[in-house]
Formats: structure tokens, C-alpha cells, sequence
């Protein structure tokens, strides 16, 4: 009888995780599909914004006064974009968005001023965003454009050997003109160390130049450097969560404060659910392989232990 009932309760583990790593990958998709939904909301407000910096409308006043406004009202909706505050724009402020900028996109002859209207009601269900950060290359779409190039050789490097790795920290990773650049070079990193690391954590032969004394310096200067950006902190703490499981890298980056960065990205961002997760995954990935050392570095990190 003794087999029959360890046989059940296998069974029931195994139903158990099944259920449980069904609800991870629902909970992922939906992650996902919220994450590109508020990546075309972002798209569109852009482009709206973009449309209204370039219509000439200097010649008129109190139409070139509504512009100023109504493109200050847009930039707070791209704060709140970003800032996860709002996912869905609502219907009826992008239509009222769309029907102020339409206005003035042929000119602003004298029939266009007779019948202008400055729609200054639209923006009624936005919060006020006029203190929280915002990437200066989400109000500037020029800015996008301008680092496409360097965005794009960063998600192409693929070389992990001890030079390369040193270019791309100092040109992607630690970039001082874009927190965009930044961002891709964050996001290439973390896919070369969890491609280059296998489930024990060891690391490849061609991946030498992934280490935390050498890499971690240049993710703790962009952490600190964008702390208000949440993206950037959620991008650093999953950084951190690989060399945490990398074999002998747990050390190295903790001296280089990546206890203390995930400390300070839940504290600046305590609303912002994915970057609190993110910073939580790295904490318990230190924990899974510490040694009392560890602890001791962790707790002075200000990580419970």
C-alpha cells in the first residue's frame, strides 16, 4: 500500500506544478500582450505629438498658445505611458486628440481659425504627471531616430570574449547620451549570459568575458545613473538575477552593489509591479546560492536574510 499512496502524492505534486506553470505562462502572455498594447499606445501618442510640433502655426497666437498646451498634455500622457500608470489610452480622449491635432494639419488659413476649437476637456482622465520622469526620447521622436543605428549594432553582438565585451559595455550598456541605448544594451546582455549559461550555471568556454568584476561596474553606473527610469531598474535586476545563478559570479556582484541596486529599485518604484518583481527574482536567485559570506554582504545590502 505504501507505493500506491507515494504514487498519489507524486501524481498530486506533479498536477500541482502543472497547474502552477500553466498560470505562470497565462500570467506571461498576458504580461506580454499588455506590454506591446502599451507599446502601440505609446507609438500613437508619438506620432500625435510629433504631427502637432510640426505644424506652423506661429502666425496665429492663440492657436500657436492651444499647441504649447495641448503638446505639454500629450507629454504627460507619454509620462504616464511610461510610467505604467495608464495602458490603454481611453476612446475618447483619442479621439478628441486626433479631432485638435486633424485641425491644423492643412494649414491654418482664416476659415480653420473661425472654426477652431481648443478641446482643452480631453484630457480630464489623465493624471497629473508633471514631476514623474519620463525618457526624454518618448516627447522627442527625433531622438529615437537618431540612435536607431547604435540600437541596432547593440541587439547584433554576439561576441563574448574579454575586448568585445569591454566595447559593448562602453558603447551599449554605459552609453552617456541615451537611456534608449542604454536599455537595448541591457536587454542584449541579458540574452548573451542566459545564452551562454546553462541550467548549472556554468558558463561557456566562448563567454570568458562575461564576468561581474568587469560588467557589473558599468549596469551599476546606468542603474544609479536612471533610477526614476523603472524599465532600466527592471532591466538591471534581471541582469543581476543571472550572475547571481552564474557559478562565481554571486560574489563579484554583490561587491559591485548589486544587493544594494535591487534595494533601491523596489524602494524608488514600489507601485511598479514588474520592477519589484524583477528585484524580488534577484534577491531569492542570491539567496539559492549564497554562503554565509554572501549573507553577511546581503544583509548589509539591506536584503533579509
Amino acid at each position: 500500500m505504501a507505493p500506491k499512496a507515494k504514487g498519489k502524492a507524486k501524481a498530486k505534486a506533479s498536477a500541482a506544478d502543472l497547474k502552477k506553470e500553466k498560470e505562470a505562462a497565462a500570467e506571461e502572455e498576458a504580461a506580454k500582450a499588455l506590454y506591446a498594447k502599451r507599446g502601440e499606445e505609446t507609438q500613437w501618442a508619438q506620432a500625435q505629438l510629433s504631427a502637432l510640433t510640426t505644424q506652423q502655426v506661429e502666425d496665429t497666437a492663440s492657436i500657436a498658445e492651444a499647441h504649447k498646451w495641448h503638446e505639454g498634455q500629450i507629454g504627460n500622457l507619454l509620462k504616464c505611458l511610461n510610467a505604467k500608470i495608464v495602458d490603454v489610452i481611453p476612446a475618447s480622449m483619442r479621439a478628441g486628440i486626433e479631432s485638435y491635432v486633424s485641425q491644423c494639419a492643412e494649414g491654418c488659413g482664416s476659415e480653420v481659425q473661425a472654426a477652431f476649437k481648443e478641446h482643452r476637456d480631453i484630457y480630464a482622465e489623465l493624471p497629473d504627471m508633471e514631476t514623474v520622469y519620463v525618457r526624454p526620447e518618448l516627447v522627442r521622436p527625433e531622438l529615437i531616430k537618431a540612435n536607431l543605428t547604435l540600437i541596432e549594432e547593440c541587439k547584433a553582438h554576439d561576441d563574448c570574449a574579454w575586448e568585445p565585451m569591454e566595447y559593448f559595455m562602453k558603447f551599449y550598456v554605459n552609453h552617456t547620451h541615451s537611456a534608449g541605448v542604454n536599455d537595448a544594451g541591457l536587454r542584449q546582455l541579458y540574452r548573451l549570459i542566459d545564452k551562454h549559461t546553462d541550467k548549472d550555471g556554468k558558463r561557456s568556454s566562448k563567454a570568458d568575458g562575461l564576468e561581474a568584476a568587469t560588467l557589473m561596474p558599468a549596469v551599476a553606473e546606468v542603474m544609479r545613473k536612471y533610477l526614476s527610469d523603472n524599465e532600466i531598474q527592471r532591466l538591471g535586476c534581471c541582469v543581476i538575477t543571472l550572475f547571481a545563478l552564474m557559478n562565481d559570479q554571486l560574489k563579484p556582484m554583490l561587491d559591485e552593489g548589486g544587493g544594494e541596486l535591487c534595494v533601491g529599485a523596489k524602494e524608488t518604484h514600489p507601485r511598479v509591479v514588474d520592477v519589484n518583481k524583477a528585484a524580488d527574482v534577484a534577491m531569492k536567485a542570491m539567496a539559492s546560492k549564497a554562503t554565509p559570506e554572501d549573507l553577511e554582504l546581503m544583509a548589509g545590502a539591506g536584503i533579509a536574510v
